[in-house]
């Protein structure tokens, strides 16, 4: 069966894309896409909140402004599961622990996922999902 993907919404972090099938679309008379995003996925890579050592690239900061921003909006979409990849060396404890606040206060359901490597900072958010997973291969540093 053919499947439909329209793009709802794109952004440095997330991708919201919504899937019908023909049938789903023939039968009705007027989809609101804008408003049917019930899965989201985020993907947080690099740095959390910047580097005090490195000059680093913009898009691949991950501040607890940018959450924010994304959750609002997600808000507005009354998003139910809400799917966070984590793959970083972690970043200012200031910033993780705001995003932590931010996902785990949202009234959707969060799973976390660790890819790759998850450190230091970056613990901290992945303990922000309702579900916690991590792949085999990945590997998770917590500070003492």
């Amino acid at each position: 069966m053919d499947i439909i993907e329209n793009i709802v919404h794109e952004s440095e972090w997330m991708r919201i894309t919504e899937k019908f099938t023909p049938s789903e679309i023939e039968n009705s008379a007027e989809l609101d896409i804008q408003n049917a995003a019930k899965e989201v996925e985020i993907d947080i890579e690099g740095t959390i909140g910047g580097s005090m050592w490195d000059d680093d690239d913009e898009k691949n900061i991950n501040t607890k402004e940018k959450m924010k921003k994304e959750l609002r909006y997600l808000s507005d979409l009354k998003t139910k599961k809400i799917t966070v990849n984590i793959n970083s060396l972690g970043g200012s404890f200031n910033h993780a622990i705001s995003i932590h606040d931010l996902l785990a206060s949202n009234k959707a359901h969060v799973t976390t996922k660790l890819n790759g490597m998850s450190a230091s900072a970056s613990t901290i958010i992945a303990q922000a999902g309702n579900d916690r997973q991590m792949s085999e291969n990945a590997l998770l540093l917590i500070h003492r």
